[in-house]
């Protein structure tokens, strides 16, 4: 592993990097106008979907050749895949009954 980062620091490194663009992508949606529509739901989860297949294709053994367990996905984006997912619910079905 001569010239590369120590499988731990990179692992730190990454799930770093994808914990802060998980909070991005979710901020984005509570403060840009036009972001909490059907259509911006649906662009959402085909990115985070695409970051996600990456992380996993892309997660070489030289990562937890250290001997470190490896998580299922330890390199996702939980929160802004439920976000998109709640961009995409039918939004009378979310409406509070007073609302209606």
């Amino acid at each position: 592993h001569q010239g590369m980062l120590l499988p731990s620091i990179a692992r730190t490194g990454l799930a770093l990097i994808f914990r802060r663009l998980d909070a991005t992508i979710f901020n984005s949606v509570l403060n840009i106008p036009g972001m909490c529509s059907f259509s911006a739901g649906v662009q959402m989860k085909h990115v985070v979907s695409h970051i996600e297949e990456w992380s996993r294709k892309s997660i070489g053994k030289w990562l937890f050749s250290d001997g470190a367990e490896q998580n299922k996905d330890p390199f996702s984006l939980p929160i802004s895949r439920q976000a998109a997912d709640a961009l995409l619910l039918d939004k009378a079905a979310v409406m509070e009954p007073e609302l209606r």
